[in-house]
Parts: C-alpha cells; sequence; structure tokens
C-alpha cells in the first residue's frame, strides 16, 4: 500500500523504498483527507537515515495506508562523560502533542543500556511523550532500549547488566503464559517460528519481575537466552507493546554491530559470536523481514481498533474502513 512521508527530503534520501517496490508520497503530494493511519515513528538511534528505512520498509510493505511521521532525537553517549542525554525536538513533540489523529507511536531502541537509568539526561521528557502516547494514541510499540526504560517507568522493573553481549538472531517461540484474547493471539501468531529475530543489547530483565506484574502478558520468549531473561514480547492492558528484541534490524546490522564491537566494545563489555545464523548475503532481504511487517501490521490495526474507540462518536467513516478492514495472513507460532 501507498507509505505518505512527512517530507520531501525524507523521500528523496530513501532510494531503498523503491527496491522493494514501495509506492511512496510526500504529504504535499496527495490529499489530506485520502484514508491514512497516522504513525509515529520516535527514533533514539545514530545515523537516523538508516535507521529510518528500518521502520519505513515494513511499514511500506503492509497492506495498510500509513502516513509515517518521523521524529528523531539526539543521543549524546560519550563514555568518558558521567552522564549521557536524550534531546527530544521540542517544537516536534509540542506539534505533536497537539494532534488529535495519531493512530500509533513506535519508539525505537537506543545505544544507551550500558548506563543506568539515573545516568541518562532528558528521561523524564521521554518518559512524558511515552506517557502522552498512551493516553491519546491507540498503541505504542516500544522497542528494545526503549520498551527496558517504558517497562521501568510504568511497571517498575529493573534493569540488569549483562557480563557479554546479548546479540544474535535467537528463536521466538509462544510463552507458555501467553494470553488467550484475540488480540495477544495475533501478536503472538504474528511471528513466523521457523525464522529468528535479531537482538543486541547489554541490558536485559528478569522473568520473574515481568510476571509479578498483573497488568503485563507475557506473549513470547526467546529460549536461547539467559534461562532467567527470556521473555521478549509483552502486553499491557493500555494497547502497548513491549518487544526486547529488533524485529526491524535489516539483514546486515548484526554482522556490522559485531564488527564494530571488535573495535570499539560497547560500554567496555565483550561481544561474543553472535547466536544463529546472522551472515546473511549481499542482495538478500531479512529472513525476518516479513515476520516484521505481519506484526507491526497486526499492531497497527489493533491500534486503529482503539483509537477507534477512543474517539467515537466523532471519528470519521475513512478511519472506521481500516479498523474494520480484514486481518492480515498471521504466520502460525
Amino acid at each position: 500500500m501507498t507509505l505518505v512521508l512527512d517530507d520531501d527530503e525524507r523521500a528523496r534520501r530513501l532510494p531503498t523504498l523503491e527496491k522493494f517496490n514501495i509506492p511512496s508520497a510526500s504529504f504535499g503530494g496527495i490529499s489530506a483527507d485520502q484514508p491514512a493511519l497516522n504513525v509515529v515513528i520516535l527514533n533514539l538511534m545514530p545515523k537516523p537515515e538508516s535507521r529510518e528505512a528500518d521502520f519505513l520498509i515494513p511499514l511500506g510493505l503492509s497492506n495498510l495506508h500509513i502516513r509515517a511521521h518521523v521524529i528523531n532525537a539526539q543521543i549524546d553517549n560519550d563514555k568518558d562523560a558521567p552522564t549521557s542525554r536524550i534531546t527530544l525536538p521540542k517544537d516536534e513533540i509540542a506539534a505533536l502533542r497537539a494532534r488529535k489523529d495519531i493512530t500509533a507511536t513506535i519508539i525505537s531502541g537506543a545505544s544507551l543500556d550500558d548506563r543506568p537509568y539515573d545516568q541518562v539526561e532528558g528521561l523524564d521528557d521521554l518518559f512524558s511523550v511515552m506517557d502522552w502516547a498512551a493516553e491519546n494514541t491507540g498503541g505504542v510499540f516500544n522497542i528494545c532500549w526503549a520498551a527496558m526504560a517504558g517497562l521501568h517507568h510504568q511497571y517498575g522493573i529493573p534493569k540488569y547488566t549483562s557480563e557479554e553481549k546479548i546479540i544474535g538472531v535467537f528463536k521466538l517461540a509462544a510463552d507458555t503464559d501467553a494470553g488467550e484474547t484475540a488480540q495477544d493471539l495475533s501478536l503472538i501468531r504474528a511471528w513466523d517460528q521457523s525464522v529468528g529475530i535479531p537482538s543486541a543489547r547489554i541490558g536485559y530483565l528478569l522473568d520473574e519481575d515481568i510476571k509479578s506484574r498483573p497488568a503485563l502478558t507475557p506473549l513470547a520468549r526467546t529460549p536461547d537466552m539467559r534461562p532467567d531473561s527470556q521473555i521478549a514480547l509483552i502486553s499491557d492492558n493500555k494497547g502497548q507493546v513491549f518487544m526486547l528484541n529488533h524485529p526491524e534490524y535489516g539483514p546486515h546490522a548484526i554482522r556490522r554491530e559485531y564488527e564494530r564491537d571488535q573495535i570499539t566494545p560497547q560500554g567496555g563489555i565483550t561481544t561474543p559470536t553472535p547466536t544463529g545464523d546472522y551472515v546473511i548475503p549481499d542482495g538478500s532481504a531479512a529472513p525476518w523481514q516479513g515476520s516484521c511487517v505481519v506484526l507491526l501490521e497486526t499492531f497497527l490495526r489493533q491500534a486503529a481498533g482503539r483509537k477507534l474507540h477512543q474517539d467515537l462518536p466523532r471519528q470519521d467513516v475513512a478511519t472506521q474502513d481500516f479498523a474494520q478492514s480484514q486481518e492480515p495472513v498471521l504466520c502460525q507460532l
């Protein structure tokens, strides 16, 4: 379907969309009243051009018309400094808060998991955006560090530091305590169990902490990780999803991160040889790309339904069509 980008410059610097035959346009090139889901991507990672593509490609490959609003934060993480800093663009955040038509928010990971939370300045600003998104959009999809930080902020779950980096492409399987609601089952089944999911992080959470919070539902786990920290996909009763791995990663992300860490280890932590099949031939799509598309599309359809419910009776018919459209074909997990 069509992916509508928020400015011409972003459309020009993402030629990778053409490679995947993703029809795209800028906001100025499409009618404002054309039905589309408004999706905010809050990027906390460096090299925003490549990180934007990681999200825009699977969104563009979905069966949805999407208006993508990308907000790039500035991350200052000098390892020799006592603190790191997240700086959000004030004008863009203010404009976001003024809107009433945002379907969902996706928040990326950040290269900050070697820092305790009290050593990250600007965290309160990020938490404020997370709270706003949970209350005013149909759903929030938090990834890796953002998932850990969000669970800490909202549910008091502590983050621990691994003795060596957790890196590779890991099997993802349904959790034995997974929810049985239609929405939970749709998210669980969205990931094809025959392909792995990338992960690259230093921080980890304990399964017992997650299971001790009644509002949280573990959906899937990575059984090849450490036995006390395998829960990887979590939902709550506010339409939020917490994914501790990186479904959006491109085909060469894990290999490049491993090679980089051999030169400059993140946080001084050893990076072992990645788990699983992490070397993808040049010119090939990531084996997990299809599952990422279905997972994000499933989440967005659910978010559209919640947003419709929040906004009734003032929601227009166009958005109702999206919320009530056919569910995507799901891969059994």
